[in-house]
């Protein structure tokens, strides 16, 4: 459950433009390119290897900069909180 968190976090922090079409509906379409394609599903495995590897750091390092300022506060407890929370998966 953690690790979905912190996948969320990532995913979140990747692209970041407004690719939507502008209309007032409220929808938004997104088409991915292939290089956009290619980034996600690379930094999908290193969040998986981290995970795997129980590496709190190398999860933080794959999250923006703002994300973790927000989430977290700081590189560190990022680190520490996403150590404990793959430690101890369903929790």
């Amino acid at each position: 459950m953690a690790v979905g968190g912190i996948a969320v976090l990532v995913l979140a922090g990747c692209g970041g433009g407004d690719d939507g079409d502008g209309g007032d509906d409220g929808s938004e379409s997104t088409t991915l390119s292939a290089q956009d394609e290619a980034a996600i599903k690379d930094v999908s495995l290193k969040l998986e290897e981290a995970g795997k590897a129980q590496d709190g750091k190398g999860i933080c390092a794959l999250l923006q900069p703002a994300l973790i300022d927000e989430a977290f506060g700081s590189r560190a407890r990022c680190a520490r909180q996403a150590g404990r929370a793959i430690s101890r998966p369903g929790l």
